[in-house]
């Protein structure tokens, strides 16, 4: 139930800094569903800002408090432990835990070892879960290039380093998720849905439900969702999310989230009213393809909250107190109402990020990579500043900080996203420029569009951002532009090239 993306190193946190093709100026094919988000004083509903936030934290002040290297691959999964003290990180060939605080290695794991006469001495792991106390974790391998894997899921006893029990035999596993109470453990291997007892390491139940990409169980573990790997032969390609009720003998269904494009990851928030799915960007070498998506669903209700769109590879975690990290153009953090959040962590010239995660406190920010001065990968760990109060500031804030733009003579759309690119986005897009467009629901009559030109091909204007505000009409289904306003990053001045301002640049 992993919420992380590790498909190259074309992502750097805080920019873009590259992709292997343009992706195509034709935008007909891309849909962004703007439909009415959910009354929030329903029994159902809620507002993202009621979620618990712990305490606060200062990510303008963030720090880097350890720098981890011992792999020879980049990491392309990392997890923190239950209290945050721990963090795995796995790559193709290792799997490592390390202590938080002190940026020891506590353990090297041997990981998946395939059966006989393999020319690989481990696979690499699909999926890795901490169980709820945290004494337990769980690792998943499929079979890459027809290589078997001895054990597809396996359980290591976290004191010891070693395993307790390996299991699934040579399926081929993708996902794995704990019960809440840490008895139970879900696993997507082979054509199955599993369920497996952790204390005998005993088969409880299963049922055909295909090959699945991803899996992710609710806090109160009521709920499951299930996403099908969509296979490159069409045997399988589906854009749904299935939502299941969770049975003492097994699973009903219970309704589907149906998504523009297909989802590989999902998990849901740590209150349990939302689940947040992720999409990457593909585009093939002739500039075809199709941007990728971070998608908050009210999955109650079936409908999608906020929705972020990315042209890059991405990577990207969600906290237990309703942070997201990942490649969000400018921004590294997010909330879950679409709200960037100030940060220091700007390591733009870095290189991408492989995989990247946040504490469950939401206090510490793990990234993995490999920077263009260091031999070989690293992870490094942020640790964020204390704040009396939450410092998080919306890029769409009040008005003031944008500079207002004239309306366009037709002010009237069904289609915001078409409208928005057609209006104010790249008008011929040159080598590394990169146009990201971020869509909000405050509230059922408002929509709030947020473009971000990056990269720019001009000599004064790194990236410009524009803010435009819809209100929906009285047939339900039109959006007028009532506001545009527009801010700039400027590359020599007057002030920092990080520094979103109305000022116009040197």
């Amino acid at each position: 139930s992993r919420l992380l993306l590790s498909l190259g190193l074309a992502v750097a946190l805080g920019g873009i800094v590259g992709c292997a093709a343009d992706p195509p100026t034709d935008d007909s094919d891309s849909t962004t569903d703007t439909s009415p988000v959910p009354d929030p004083d329903s029994d159902v509903a809620r507002d993202p800002d009621d979620s618990p936030q712990g305490t606060p934290a200062d990510w303008t002040m963030a720090d880097i408090t350890q720098v981890l290297e011992g792999h020879e691959e980049a990491p392309n999964l990392l997890q923190f432990g239950p209290d945050g003290q721990m963090l795995v990180s796995a790559s193709e060939d290792a799997l490592k835990v390390w202590d938080v605080g002190s940026g020891a290695l506590l353990h090297d794991l041997p990981g998946h070892q395939p059966i006989a006469d393999s020319p690989l001495e481990t696979l690499p792991p699909t999926a890795i879960a901490f169980s709820p106390d945290g004494q337990t974790l769980a690792t998943t391998t499929r079979s890459p290039g027809g290589v078997t894997a001895q054990h597809s899921l396996i359980l290591w006893d976290l004191d010891r380093g070693e395993p307790q029990h390996q299991l699934a035999g040579q399926d081929g596993c993708q996902d794995v998720a704990f019960s809440p109470e840490g008895d139970q453990l879900w696993a997507a291997c082979g054509s199955q849905l599993q369920r497996w007892s952790v204390d005998t390491g005993t088969l409880d139940w299963s049922v055909e439900a295909g090959l699945l990409e991803a899996i992710a169980l609710s806090p109160d573990g009521q709920t499951l969702a299930t996403v099908e790997m969509n296979l490159p032969d069409g045997r399988q390609d589906s854009t749904q999310v299935q939502l299941w009720t969770v049975q003492r003998a097994g699973l009903d269904p219970l309704s589907t989230l149906d998504g523009s494009i297909d989802s590989i990851e999902v998990e849901f928030s740590a209150d349990g009213y939302y689940l947040v799915t992720q999409t990457p960007a593909i585009w093939r070498g002739d500039g075809s393809g199709s941007r990728g998506q971070v998608v908050i669903w009210d999955w109650r209700q079936q409908t999608p909250r906020y929705q972020h769109e990315h042209s890059g590879e991405s990577a990207v975690d969600l906290s237990a107190d309703g942070w997201l990290a990942g490649q969000f153009s400018e921004s590294i953090l997010i909330d879950l109402a679409g709200n960037p959040v100030d940060n220091s962590v700007l390591i733009r010239q870095q290189g991408g990020a492989s995989a990247i995660a946040l504490s469950p406190d939401g206090q510490t920010l793990a990234w993995a990579g490999q920077p263009p001065t260091f031999p070989a990968p690293i992870v490094r760990l942020w640790q964020a500043g204390a704040a009396t109060e939450p410092t998080h500031e919306s890029a769409d804030g009040d008005r003031d900080q944008y500079t207002s733009v004239d309306l366009p003579r037709d002010r009237t759309t069904r289609d915001i996203e078409a409208f928005t690119r057609e209006n104010f986005g790249l008008r011929e897009r040159v080598e590394m420029e990169e146009e990201t467009l971020t869509l909000n629901m405050p509230d059922t009559n408002r929509a709030e569009a947020i473009l971000t030109l990056t990269s720019l091909a001009d000599d004064s204007v790194f990236a410009q951002r524009y803010r435009l505000e819809f209100d929906l009409q009285e047939d339900g289904v039109t959006w007028e532009l009532v506001w545009v306003g527009r801010q700039q990053q400027c590359r020599r001045g007057p002030t920092p090239q990080d520094e979103w301002t109305t000022q116009l640049c040197n």
